[in-house]
């Protein structure tokens, strides 16, 4: 299957390189150029200080998000039903319930910070906080109840985002 997925995927890329772009997209383009200057590429993102905040807080923010929320979506289900011995479809019924719940608690809760204080210091102290229920909850040994509460704020925590 991957063999035969890089058939379109190279099909895409040589139209692509082929693919000439609008005359609105190059006039927007080159205006910005004119005005802003040229970009700064990663090499002079990681000399610059301000610069290399922006981009490690970037990266801390895409990291903890990815890793707790392939933890949440995709592992957790099998994790439950495996370390608590449940049934197949009470583990994903849980699964479902917590998430749904603590994902809109998360989203209102984000979208009153993000007004509040601007996305980056929250994005960041959530990113922080994520990080530490992920591995609180992965790591530990925990019973049903004591899991399904630490589950819930890493849940509402990934909606904030």
């Amino acid at each position: 299957m991957y063999v035969f997925s890089l058939i379109p995927a190279l099909l895409i890329l040589a139209l692509r390189l082929r693919l000439e772009e609008s005359p609105r997209f190059v006039g927007v383009r080159s205006q910005l150029r004119r005005e802003v200057g040229p970009g700064i590429g990663l090499r002079g993102a990681l000399r610059t200080p301000a610069y290399r905040r922006l981009l490690l807080s970037g990266v801390l923010i895409f990291v903890s998000l990815t890793y707790s929320y392939y933890a949440l979506a995709f592992y957790i289900a099998p994790y439950l039903i495996e370390h608590y011995h449940l049934v197949a479809t009470r583990g994903v019924i849980l699964v479902v319930a917590l998430l749904d719940s603590s994902s809109l608690i998360g989203g209102l809760v984000g979208g009153v910070a993000g007004d509040a204080f601007g996305r980056r210091k929250p994005a960041m102290a959530v990113s922080l906080l994520i990080s530490i229920f992920t591995f609180t909850w992965w790591e530990g040994t925990w019973s049903r109840l004591a899991f399904c509460l630490l589950m819930m704020p890493t849940g509402c925590l990934v909606s904030v985002l």
